[in-house]
């Protein structure tokens, strides 16, 4: 039996397990590098402050609106 050996990675991916609200943060360049942050500093400080940028937010907002009226 042969194994799928196709080259994926996380970006190419349509993973399942990644939610909308998640995909949209990490299609931002900045805020995916703040969230990367945020759990470096949770892992060695034990605290992290994470702020979405007023774009991301506006996009999450649209797609949670495009959720509820479908």
């Amino acid at each position: 039996m042969q194994t799928d050996k196709r080259f994926r990675t996380f970006w190419k991916s349509d993973s399942p397990l990644t939610s909308k609200r998640v995909s949209i943060i990490l299609g931002s360049r900045e805020d995916s590098e703040k969230l990367a942050n945020a759990v470096r500093a949770l892992r060695h400080e034990g605290e992290a402050v994470f702020k979405l940028s007023v774009e991301t937010e506006k996009k999450i907002a649209l797609a949670e609106e495009q959720l509820r009226s479908a």
